[in-house]
């Protein structure tokens, strides 16, 4: 069983069963049933800015809910585990901001938290799987 981190994207469509790469859902719904399955609160942050775009096709879907509470129910519904953010993983992601790039502080803080707690990570986010490849030893990402 492969512990997974969503990223704040891959945790949007997995709540709202948008498609996936099928052996992407698969993995997560393994993960999932194995209780293996978590997010960082950055991406209940991420998602709360996102809500607040002015034009209204660039925001997410929350099916008419607050960003706090497509989280909350999100997690509870899929059964995933919320990883606090610490002052390990805050020192990680500024070290890590000159490697990736500081434009996306959010990352950072998501891409560290795979890595001090040796998750895999799912995203869709070609920047995230372009530094995984890059610094394979640092972080597995798998597309979704």
């Amino acid at each position: 069983m492969i512990p997974l981190l969503l990223d704040t994207n891959s945790f949007l469509w997995f709540s709202n069963t948008a498609p996936m790469r099928p052996a992407a859902y698969a993995v997560l719904v393994e993960a999932q049933q194995a209780r293996s399955l978590f997010i960082s609160p950055i991406s209940m942050w991420e998602l709360a800015f996102a809500a607040r775009k002015n034009h209204p096709l660039r925001r997410p879907d929350l099916r008419g809910m607050s960003a706090r509470e497509f989280f909350d129910e999100g997690i509870m519904r899929l059964n995933i585990t919320v990883l606090p953010v610490d002052t390990e993983i805050a020192s990680e992601s500024a070290d890590i901001a000159p490697l990736y790039g500081s434009g996306d502080p959010g990352d950072c803080f998501v891409i560290a938290t795979a890595h001090l707690h040796q998750l895999n990570l799912v995203t869709r986010d070609a920047r995230i799987i372009t530094f995984a490849k890059d610094h394979p030893t640092y972080l597995t990402a798998i597309a979704c």
